[in-house]
């Protein structure tokens, strides 16, 4: 059926929506329409009128809807997946009974406790306290090293801003890099726990 701009779409009412969707009736493309507001009509129906869809806005309106779904599930079952408890994975993989899967599990939180007691492991925290204030004297440091240089050997201004240039391009790349570094390791983090 053509749309009457020239160009030819496919246009169906609520009937042959529903054939075309798989559905008995169209109480279906109703609970549709009620959940979605977003869903595509290119005619609402009233008395006398049926309601008109684009077939082809439907069908890509419903490739995004489940692409969503999908993703929500993943979204869904990684989350699950971060909040099993560490080594209960390893746990059940291994075929160990409740018992022995409850004994498991505290074994490796008394390894994890030794490690941080006996400092082979550090707490993600501290390192992060202890980053941050190593950076921010850096920083400070960086920040006055283009004055004490002219000072020191007598720079021109032209010299001493291409030197401040020069750290501030240094320092964007190094933050940057570092926040890569940091996604990557939040990213990780889950999978090093249930690793463990």
């Amino acid at each position: 059926m053509s749309d009457g701009g020239g160009d030819m779409a496919l246009r169906v009412n609520k009937k042959e929506l529903a054939k075309l969707l798989g559905y008995q009736s169209t109480n279906a493309v109703d609970r549709l329409l009620e959940r979605y507001p977003d869903f595509p009509i290119v005619e609402r129906g009233s008395n006398g009128r049926d309601y008109v869809f684009d077939v082809e806005n439907v069908k890509a309106w419903r490739a995004a809807q489940l692409e969503a779904e999908r993703r929500a599930a993943a979204e869904r079952e990684d989350l699950l997946g971060q909040s099993s408890l560490p080594g209960m994975s390893d746990a059940a993989e291994k075929g160990l009974s409740g018992s022995q899967q409850l004994n498991f599990i505290k074994a490796k939180r008394e390894e994890h406790k030794l490690g941080l007691e006996t400092g082979l492991l550090v707490s993600t925290a501290e390192l992060r306290f202890e980053l941050d204030r190593a950076f921010t004297r850096l920083a400070q440091r960086l920040d006055a090293l283009p004055e004490n240089l002219a000072r020191r050997f007598r720079l021109s201004p032209e010299i001493v801003h291409a030197i401040r240039e020069d750290l501030e391009a240094w320092r964007k790349e190094q933050v940057a890099d570092l926040g890569e570094l940091m996604r990557r390791d939040d990213e990780e983090a889950p999978r090093r726990a249930a690793a463990e």
